[in-house]
């Protein structure tokens, strides 16, 4: 249920969900809103992909109880990080809850430099999406939820020329995100959710998405976490 998106420019991170959850009771379902995307500790970022709940309860109960280890926990670096949020959570999630999926971002430091570095927790799997290839940093975006019209708009598409019956790869949808600032990359997600919302309304289907959006940022100051309405 929702959209999460990841976008990782020069400057940092940019999480970004709406907050459309759906809340299973007594083998019925409901739709209710649940925000999904958080900062920890003032230095990580963490945005959960689905429903909104685990066993019943918000994210957010959870992402207090973690909060409350602050000053018993030193932990430095991205990656350890979502081992440890892994972990913890294997405590609660259970085989009966849907696939446990989370974006993880923040800084380190390697070899005196700073690092903004995103993961993605797949059930017991973790990937680190931001990997830099052997020559340059990697920038792009990354999205899970219900993608049909933002991968038609966005992704690059295949698409005929009846009249010179040549098929074109259209160039034009291939984005540099190398040339984003912080705040185009903020922008980029709001719109990504917002499309989603109006096309959901246009063609008269159920909404997959609402327009309350939390967007979280890593940058080398820190995280910062705001909420929109829109």
């Amino acid at each position: 249920m929702g959209l999460n998106i990841a976008v990782f420019v020069p400057e940092g991170i940019v999480l970004s969900s709406d907050s459309l959850a759906f809340l299973r009771q007594n083998d019925e379902g409901f739709e209710a809103s649940s925000k999904r995307t958080f900062t920890v500790w003032n230095r990580f970022l963490v945005s959960f992909v689905g429903g909104g709940f685990i066993n019943g309860k918000p994210y957010g109960y959870y992402i207090q109880e973690i909060e409350s280890k602050r000053n018993s926990i030193q932990i430095d670096h991205v990656k350890h990080f979502t081992e440890f949020f892994l972990e913890f959570f294997k405590h609660f999630h259970n085989e009966n809850e849907e696939p446990f999926i989370v974006y993880i971002a923040g800084s380190s430091i390697e070899e005196s430099r700073l690092h903004h570095e995103l993961y993605l927790i797949d059930c017991d799997n973790v990937i680190k999406l931001n990997e830099s290839n052997e020559k340059n940093e990697v920038y792009n975006y990354h999205m899970i939820g219900r993608g049909l019209w933002i991968n038609k708009l966005v992704l690059p598409t295949t698409f005929e020329d009846q009249q010179s019956e040549v098929n074109e790869l259209f160039e034009a949808a291939k984005i540099d995100f190398s040339k984003y600032s912080l705040e185009d990359a903020e922008k980029f997600a709001q719109f990504l959710i917002c499309t989603t919302a109006q096309m959901d309304k246009f063609i008269q289907t159920r909404a997959t998405v609402n327009l309350n959006i939390t967007t979280g940022t890593v940058t080398s100051q820190g995280t910062t976490i705001k909420e929109y309405d829109l």
